[in-house]
């Protein structure tokens, strides 16, 4: 009998990543080079999350890729690893380095997408949060997104002429004086082009189980409105509220302290 890898509760959407990607032309993904010693998800189960905010917590609350994913050889030192028909590859991360040259984030579920070059890390622990001083209420769940962004070229400044110049003159009796006002000018600084990079992100999604919302969290800035929790999203939130709070381990996130 295969093992099941369990998807912990899991930050923000990978679907709606995705598609940010490809409805924008903001972030330009630059395909990664070819691996494919990668997992097998279910589709079904993949297909059934598509709608939830949280595509990565309705993937723990639901994947079962033992049953009808199939299993292939784990990357070097990864663990436990599916596919499915998408491309799309979950292991469980082992040592070494990932297809972007940055360290695996060892024992975390790996998800990596080649159509859009992206690799997320998901924390399988979940956090308590301490809010206005007190914990309880509150959990964190992070993910660590990864992907290469292509380079861009410089844009060079510009400087705009607005109005004429104007020329004011005067006597003082036995001579003419003028003085002439230029038009004023307005100048809009270039921008320096960046090589092709690699961006590494990480993420909190932040759940309150007493009022069951959540919002999206970088570093202190929350990055999506606090939303209730959808019918798809709901299962993850609450099996991530459903330990005891007080005993999980405490989150260095402390905007709401």
């Amino acid at each position: 009998m295969n093992k099941r890898i369990v998807i912990p509760t899991l930050l923000i959407s990978i679907f709606a990543f995705e598609s940010e990607v490809h409805a924008t032309q903001q972030i330009k993904i630059v395909p990664a080079r070819p691996n494919t010693n990668y997992i097998k998800i279910a589709r079904s189960t993949h297909e059934r999350c598509l709608e939830a905010k949280d595509y990565k917590g309705c993937m723990q609350y639901n994947s079962q890729p033992s049953q009808t994913g199939k299993r292939i050889d784990s990357p070097k030192k990864d663990k436990q690893c599916y596919q499915d028909r998408d491309g799309k590859t979950i292991c469980i991360a082992g040592n070494g380095v990932d297809v972007f040259g940055y360290p695996k984030q060892a024992g975390w579920t790996s998800i990596y997408n080649p159509r859009i070059s992206t690799l997320f890390y998901i924390d399988p622990q979940v956090y308590k949060v301490k809010v206005r001083g007190e914990f309880g209420r509150y959990v964190e769940t992070r993910m660590i997104t990864r992907y290469r962004q292509a380079a861009t070229a410089a844009i060079p400044g510009t400087t705009t002429v607005v109005g004429q110049a104007q020329t004011n003159c005067y006597s003082t009796g036995y001579s003419v004086n003028c003085n002439t006002t230029p038009p004023a000018t307005i100048s809009t600084p270039g921008i320096a082009a960046q090589p092709e990079r690699i961006i590494s992100e990480l993420s909190s999604q932040i759940i309150d189980c007493k009022e069951r919302t959540a919002a999206k969290h970088i570093g202190s800035s929350t990055k999506s409105r606090w939303e209730k929790w959808t019918d798809a999203d709901a299962p993850a939130y609450a099996n991530a509220c459903s330990r005891d709070i007080l005993e999980l381990t405490a989150s260095s996130f402390d905007k709401y302290e």
